[in-house]
């Protein structure tokens, strides 16, 4: 098997743009209280395996990594670092909301470009 196969796609870069997280920060309380936001009650023992690596946690449940900053953040925490037994669950943001919310960010910058 190629290594290059075994590599997980970041996603695009406006995902690692600091004023497009900055305007996602903007919409975090938001988007924890949307009716299309998930959550997931993690396994305590994979949370334990997981304890100081939150990103980890995350690819054991699929979340895209590109995604992973957000879910963090949407979960109150600051660092993967945070990751710890206090880790109950996990809530995910709809994509469908999040890309609205990125689709306007790239119309508003053209704009203002």
């Amino acid at each position: 098997m190629q290594i290059d196969l075994l590599l997980s796609a970041p996603g695009a870069n406006i995902w690692y743009d600091d004023k497009f997280r900055k305007t996602l920060e903007s919409y975090i309380l938001f988007l924890r209280n949307d009716a299309g936001t998930t959550q997931i009650i993690p396994d305590p023992g994979v949370v334990y395996r997981f304890t100081g690596d939150y990103f980890g946690l995350l690819n054991v449940y699929n979340v895209p990594q590109y995604a992973h900053w957000l879910v963090m953040r949407v979960n109150n925490l600051t660092s993967p670092a945070d990751c710890d037994d206090s880790v109950t669950s996990i809530l995910i943001p709809s994509f469908t909301t999040v890309d609205f919310i990125r689709q306007s960010y790239m119309s508003t910058s053209t704009i203002t470009s």
